[in-house]
């Protein structure tokens, strides 16, 4: 390996976007215990250091295996941050189809393979030339636009208002982060095929984007997923007296009021945090309170907020269902119909047709 001299300011920058990647894996693995949920964060966040290494490593002459490896990895950054996005927006880890987007790198394996052979210009029919770099810009272009067509999409689904949960809205602000920092890539790219900036501005430019938004996620990242539960606040000597029913209380107005039903993968652990106690308490409370346990508690208000519209509007079932909470039609009909005694295509129908005299 032949190293450098020096570092220059390309690559002090690029190795500074290196640490809080690593850091922000790492601390991902101390606070959460669901373990599954973790895959995707890492592996963006793991190909985004790799992004950050491909540059870093342009002065050191490596293995060209080990070149080859840290782009493909850097390639599948724009996939990953699609299926983190889906898993924000659903609160549970993508299914099975989703991960097909991870073939879109394959589209640029020849274009990878080359630049990894390659330092100079690749010509096409000995005619028209284009630098190897400008070559991965156009990929990066491509597979950019693409992700960021399928993140707009992905973003309009999110329904709910994110300043009705604090949880919410790092979640909502996290997202939007995500399509602003591919979005500013995009244009920065192109400003580099038109020749409006040179490698070295496009380089430094590239590098404070990936940086900033690291470090503006970095808050909201450790939020949705901290699982250490430091919001407990009450004492151990409350576990073994009776609910409050003022307690109980509240957490019937909250549901009313913030609508936090409708989130889908609302969950026991969120609910806990926002009142401040630990999620035994919750489910306590809810058990005593409603002689329900949580999902039941929390279906009830989604089969409620699901027949209303459905009594009153056109919109179709499968819409109604994942706006009112359900992570799945198939799960919306078994609850709706084990609550109502009819399915909601049978309950629109006869809330909706007039009755014969």
């Amino acid at each position: 390996m032949n190293i450098p001299e020096k570092i220059g300011l390309i690559e002090a920058t690029q190795l500074a976007g290196v640490l809080p990647c690593v850091f922000l894996i790492g601390l991902l693995l101390v606070i959460s215990k669901d373990r599954q949920k973790l895959i995707v964060p890492i592996l963006f966040f793991a190909s985004l250091a790799a992004g950050f290494l491909v540059a870093f490593f342009t002065k050191w002459n490596i293995a060209t295996e080990l070149r080859a490896a840290l782009m493909i990895a850097e390639s599948l950054q724009p996939a990953c941050c699609f299926l983190l996005v889906s898993q924000l927006i659903t609160g549970r880890i993508p299914a099975f189809g989703y991960w097909l987007i991870l073939l879109v790198p394959v589209v640029g394996g020849g274009v990878i393979t080359v630049s990894t052979l390659y330092d100079g210009d690749y010509c096409f029919q000995g005619k028209e030339c284009l630098s190897i770099e400008s070559i991965r810009i156009l990929y990066h272009v491509f597979a950019s636009s693409l992700i960021f067509l399928l993140l707009l999409m992905q973003f309009s689904s999110y329904h709910v208002q994110a300043s009705e949960l604090p949880m919410r809205k790092h979640r909502y602000w996290l997202i939007v982060s995500f399509i602003s920092m591919y979005l500013l890539m995009l244009v920065l790219d192109l400003l580099f095929l038109s020749q409006s900036i040179d490698r070295i501005e496009h380089r430094l430019s590239e590098t404070f984007i990936r940086i900033s938004f690291i470090y503006f996620a970095f808050t909201s990242v450790f939020r949705l997923f901290d699982q250490s539960k430091p919001f407990k606040k009450q004492s151990s000597s409350y576990r073994d007296k009776a609910v409050d029913p003022e307690f109980a209380e509240k957490i019937k107005q909250m549901m009313q009021d913030n609508h936090c039903y409708l989130e889908m993968g609302f969950s026991r652990d969120v609910l806990a945090q926002q009142l401040g106690v630990g999620e035994h308490v919750i489910s306590k409370a809810i058990n005593q309170a409603f002689g329900k346990n949580f999902n039941e508690f929390v279906n009830g208000y989604r089969v409620e907020a699901a027949k209303k519209r459905l009594a009153a509007e056109q919109t179709p079932v499968t819409v109604i269902a994942f706006e009112v909470g359900f992570s799945s039609i198939a799960s919306f009909n078994r609850v709706f119909k084990a609550s109502v005694g009819a399915s909601p295509t049978e309950f629109r129908v006869a809330n909706t047709t007039p009755k014969m005299a």
